[in-house]
C-alpha cells in the first residue's frame, strides 16, 4: 500500500501547489487548514483516493470542541475523506487508527509546570473553545482528551491485523525537531514510546 502523508500544510497561508504523487491512501495528519476548510480542500484535491483526516490543533482555532468534529464529519460526508478522532478506518487489509492525541504535558516530568506555562503561552488556550458553553480550551481539557485517546489507542492496538496510527501531536520526544527543553515543548509531544514499542 502506498501511503502519502501530509501534515502541517497550513493552507490558511499561501502555498505552492502540491506535486502529483501516486498513492492508495492520503493521510492528512492535522493542521491542514482552519475549521472545515481542510476537508473541503481534500475533497477537491483527492476526489478518487481515500483520505484519512486527523484534525490538528490549528483546525480548532476560532472553533469549539467537540462541535468542530461534527462539522468536519458533515463536510466529509459523501466523499473520499474520513475524519478520524479516536476512530478507525479499514482500507483494504490495513486499519488506520486516528486521533489528534492532545498532550498530557508530562514530557519533561512536571505536567503541572508545563500546563501553567502553556496556559499562559500557547495560542491554543486563547483561540480554541469548548462547546456548548464556549469557554476557553484549557490544558486540563487537552490532558483529559489525551487520556481518552491513549486508552482508545491502547485497546485498538491489541486487536489483530495490520495497523497504521495517525496522530497530529507526536507520541515521542524523538518526533520533535530538537531535544525538548522548554515546558512549552510538552504541548507538542507525549512520552508514549512504550506503547509504540509494544505495538
Amino acid at each position: 500500500m502506498r501511503i502519502r502523508v501530509l501534515s502541517d500544510l497550513h493552507l490558511e497561508f499561501p502555498q505552492p501547489p502540491l506535486p502529483e504523487v501516486p498513492a492508495d491512501v492520503v493521510v492528512l495528519a492535522g493542521d491542514t487548514n482552519l475549521g472545515v476548510r481542510g476537508v473541503r480542500w481534500a475533497r477537491q484535491a483527492f476526489p478518487s483516493t481515500p483520505v484519512v483526516y486527523v484534525a490538528g490543533n490549528h483546525e480548532y482555532y476560532k472553533e469549539a470542541y467537540p462541535r468542530l468534529l461534527e462539522r468536519l464529519r458533515e463536510a466529509a460526508a459523501g466523499s473520499t475523506v474520513t475524519l478520524l478522532e479516536d476512530a478507525a478506518l479499514q482500507v483494504g487489509e490495513v486499519t488506520f487508527l486516528g486521533a489528534t492525541l492532545w498532550t498530557d504535558y508530562a514530557l519533561l516530568g512536571d505536567a503541572d509546570a508545563a500546563m501553567h506555562e502553556c496556559r499562559r503561552g500557547m495560542t491554543d488556550h486563547r483561540l480554541i473553545r469548548i462547546s456548548p458553553g464556549y469557554r476557553r480550551f484549557s490544558p486540563e481539557d487537552a490532558h483529559a482528551l489525551h487520556g481518552a485517546s491513549r486508552r482508545w489507542l491502547t485497546a485498538a492496538l491489541r486487536e489483530p491485523g495490520r495497523k497504521v496510527v495517525v496522530t497530529h501531536h507526536a507520541p515521542s520526544p524523538r518526533s520533535l525537531p530538537a531535544p525538548p527543553g522548554s515546558p512549552i515543548d510538552a504541548a507538542y509531544a507525549s512520552q508514549l514510546d512504550e506503547l509504540v514499542e509494544a505495538s
